[in-house]
């Protein structure tokens, strides 16, 4: 038996002690002559609203339940100060500091811990990245935003606040980059609980209410005729909602802390007023992605995050999840492969210089405008859409 192997039976062993509950309708499957890794494959059909496994929050790895928080009294504070990445990159590299004593071990082998384990742009060399030009999707790895992460956290933070050098010397620039790679590959935004709490109530409230206009045109008009349908329908929720709670995609569609967006980061709330914990979910994040195949979707619950089938399922069928509504060219940043034919939500990239240049020829060729007037017009423009209530809002 290989080490992947030993290590696949290990983690499912480890999930079915761990979990609240898990069905035997799937199976965790090397997936890797395929290109795809570890996967979940049904071995029965499942219907549509199945549950297939349901974790409590207490076992996910965030701030909350971190080992590295019984490292002494002030942990945790530090750790609400700081961003939802550096915060998550700190608990995950702990665990992997830890090796054998942590209680993620077997979790810990089946992620990917090694560079060569990463396709992402991140990991590309130079003479490889050339051959993305000219898309957009260069300027976007921020490689260097995310190494001044890494100085901020390993010289200051880690050291001097947490007090925990040791974690320092451990946590290379190479392991950095694979640790805040695992996050933005298979962290999750988990909401509080009183927010899924909040949500439901006002689910539960806008379903009183159209009951109320229900009843109220029936008592009217006798029956419900076409206009009541109309209006029925606008007030409908949307599919993929379950009990009351909310259907959560992956996080990635959310900035990522080892790319462009790290720059972003650095200046992003705190822990501490976020209404949710960047989380990492062991078994939720074994699932593949696919932006046509998606039939399963995590439903965060109040005590326990529950991954529910979203379709009916076939027996031999992959169970799939979506990383977020991403263009191939998102998909391969972030995690290293890109979707054939191409993604459901695929678009094209056009620079906003290339519009303004293009858009400047055009009025310098009328009568009585002038180059420089033509780019302040169209700077004027530009401006006018970046401001515009309307188009944010719609």
């Amino acid at each position: 038996m290989t080490d992947c192997a030993e290590k696949t039976i290990a983690f499912d062993k480890w999930v079915r002690e761990k979990f609240t509950f898990v069905s035997d309708k799937f199976e965790i499957k090397d997936l890797r002559s395929s290109g795809e890794g570890r996967g979940l494959v049904a071995t029965e059909d499942i219907k549509m609203g199945d549950r297939l496994f349901e974790i409590s929050r207490d076992s996910i790895l965030n701030v909350e339940t971190a080992a590295i928080t019984k490292l002494n009294e002030g942990v945790k504070d530090v750790l609400y100060d700081l961003n939802q990445w550096q915060a998550l990159i700190i608990c995950l590299a702990y665990e992997w500091y830890l090796k054998g004593d942590s209680q993620l071990l077997p979790y810990l082998g089946v992620l990917p811990l090694s560079t060569e384990d990463f396709n992402s742009l991140m990991f590309w060399k130079d003479e490889e990245l050339q051959l993305l030009k000219p898309s957009g999707v260069l300027k976007r790895i921020g490689k260097d935003a995310a190494e001044e992460m890494y100085a901020f956290l390993v010289a200051d933070v880690i050291p001097n606040k947490i007090k925990c050098p040791e974690l320092a010397d451990f946590l290379t620039l190479e392991r950095f980059h694979i640790v805040a790679s695992l996050i933005m590959s298979y962290s999750f935004d988990v909401d509080h609980p009183e927010e899924v709490e909040a949500a439901n109530a006002d689910d539960e409230n806008e379903a009183a209410e159209e009951n109320d206009v229900e009843e109220e045109d029936k008592d009217q008009d006798g029956d419900d005729n076409d206009d009541d349908a109309d209006d029925d329908e606008m007030h409908n929720h949307s599919d993929g909602e379950a009990d009351g709670d909310e259907m959560h995609d992956h996080s990635h569609e959310e900035e990522d802390g080892d790319g462009d967006e790290a720059e972003e980061e650095a200046e992003a709330d705190p822990v501490a007023e976020d209404t949710y914990y960047k989380s990492m979910v062991p078994l939720a994040d074994t699932l593949n992605s696919n932006t046509s195949l998606c039939n399963a979707k995590l439903n965060y619950e109040k005590t326990a995050l529950v991954m529910i089938a979203d379709k009916d399922i076939k027996k031999g069928e992959q169970i799939f999840n979506i990383y977020g509504e991403l263009p191939n060219s998102e998909i391969l940043r972030k995690y290293g492969y890109v979707e054939l034919p191409s993604s459901k939500f695929e678009f094209a990239e056009i620079f906003t210089t290339s519009i303004k240049e293009y858009f400047q020829d055009c009025f310098a060729k009328l009568e009585h405008i002038k180059p420089a007037q033509a780019e302040k017009i169209v700077e004027a423009i530009f401006e006018s859409v970046e401001e515009s209530e309307y188009l944010a809002e719609n």
